[in-house]
């Protein structure tokens, strides 16, 4: 499926989301790597080609589109899932996801390549080097932060299935305010917690909202605890 050059998945709008402009660094504290790991189930989920049977507890993803959607990066995935042997929960494929070898690299590439970020070279403590991809065209990212604002100051439920899980991915993974000012964010408390509650959704974001709203709480929260209590 061609979108065009402009079109940007979910997990590369995370990533613009995630970076800082300048420095070309995630912003501390942002939780990219979870964040694009259920973005990724999302994007799959929303193409028709995974779907969830079964409900809450007991639910599972299934494969109802095998085809190649045209993208390496969810290919990949979606061959994974494909041609895994046993029935696994969403909050299973998000962790395999988010593990997914040098998945902010390749996401930041493909950002490159097209004009949205640069690539650059850094070092830390003056020992290692790392590579840096601050922003080289603010175009996407600021149409991005002005889509998601609308969304959250707005009062419609007819919103882009993008946007609204765009929202709670990016909420549940302290990245939502790197989009929207904080003030804004507290004045509209309710309509945020409605959005990230699926409670403005339509029925195209709906499978994709149950599946990921309890999958990215312990993606997210389960790496932390386990780190704390080792």
């Amino acid at each position: 499926m061609d979108h065009g050059n402009d079109f940007l998945r979910l997990y590369e709008e995370i990533l613009l989301l995630a970076l800082h402009d300048e420095k070309g660094t995630v912003h501390f504290g942002a939780l990219f790597d979870q964040a694009a790991g259920g973005a990724i189930l999302a994007e799959l989920l929303l193409l028709g080609k995974l779907g969830v049977t079964g409900e809450k507890g007991k639910a599972r993803v299934v494969v109802r589109d095998p085809a190649p959607c045209g993208d390496p990066l969810l290919d990949e995935c979606l061959d994974r899932v494909a041609g895994d042997t046993k029935a696994r929960k969403p909050v299973e494929w998000v962790q395999k996801f988010t593990g997914v070898k040098r998945l902010k690299h390749r996401t930041a590439r493909r950002l490159v390549t097209r004009g949205v970020l640069k690539e650059g070279r850094g070092r830390i403590f003056l020992l290692f080097n790392r590579t840096l991809y601050p922003e080289a065209d603010s175009g996407p990212e600021r149409e991005l932060k002005r889509r998601i604002k609308r969304a959250v100051v707005g009062s419609t439920t007819e919103i882009d299935p993008r946007t609204v899980l765009l929202i709670a991915l990016a909420k549940h993974t302290d990245l939502l305010k790197h989009a929207v000012d904080k003030r804004v964010l507290k004045d509209h408390e309710g309509r945020v917690k409605k959005l990230v509650a699926g409670e403005v959704a339509g029925e195209a974001t709906r499978e994709a909202m149950e599946a990921l709203r309890a999958a990215i709480m312990v993606a997210v929260f389960v790496p932390v605890i386990t780190s704390t209590a080792t």
